[in-house]
């Protein structure tokens, strides 16, 4: 099935995305010899919930528009029930089980703590997705800009890898680089939208260390449980 769908050997959904960044990316992997294929796209990556059997799902999703993911060079999704509904969503096969869901249905998916009702069109098979506590969701492209417009929706990048030699060397190199990317975007961000505060401290004496660790006081410390 890897082969089928080529999948990814890496796989990360990243909470960024703007044009610069996919370039930087897709530049990044050209140069890499030991990458054959990859693949970058948009995605939302949220945690999300759902009923399912007799308890509740509950873990990060990976959401991309139906035609996407099927036309991924890299990271292919496969349909394996579809259905003539237009609008609604696509889930992993595994839900399609048993007495669980069914093409038709209903389905309420929580997202920060938001509900959300959709039809169930469908589902789909991945090689990838399901492992390292990642699922992924399928929306019809009128689902996918609707949700798009919602406060809940954080917009990221869905990559997929394939790498002929050294699978985990490659994938600390890429989480790295994506996670450097990201800090310096948020830090750029937050210098623009905070200048005046900014030149405050500076006024009264305060050092760019300082500066940065309040910073990361308010954006990573605060936010842990």
């Amino acid at each position: 099935m890897l082969d089928r769908l080529n999948d990814g050997h890496v796989n990360i959904a990243a909470y960024v995305n703007d044009d610069n960044f996919k370039e930087f990316i897709s530049d990044t992997l050209e140069a890499r010899p030991d990458v054959t294929d990859y693949a970058v796209g948009d995605a939302f990556c949220e945690p999300f919930s759902f009923e399912y059997s007799v308890g509740e799902v509950s873990q990060l999703a990976v959401i991309l528009k139906k035609e996407d993911a099927l036309s991924r060079n890299t990271g292919r999704f496969e349909i394996t029930e579809d259905s003539d509904i237009k609008s609604g969503i696509y889930l992993s096969m595994l839900y399609g089980t048993g007495n669980n869901y069914a093409v038709g249905d209903t389905i309420k998916v929580t997202f920060w703590g938001e509900e959300f009702e959709y039809t169930v069109c469908g589902f789909f098979n991945s090689a990838m997705i399901g492992k390292c506590g990642m699922l992924s969701l399928l929306f019809t492209e009128d689902k996918f800009e609707e949700f798009s417009k919602n406060a809940a929706a954080l917009k990221s990048m869905y990559v997929s890898v394939r790498i002929c030699a050294g699978i985990l060397s490659a994938m600390a190199f890429l989480v790295l680089l994506i996670g450097a990317v990201v800090i310096a975007s948020n830090i750029a961000n937050y210098i623009q939208e905070n200048m005046q505060n900014l030149n405050a401290l500076k006024a009264v004496e305060y050092t760019s260390g300082q500066i940065i660790s309040i910073y990361y006081r308010e954006k990573y410390i605060v936010i842990c449980p």
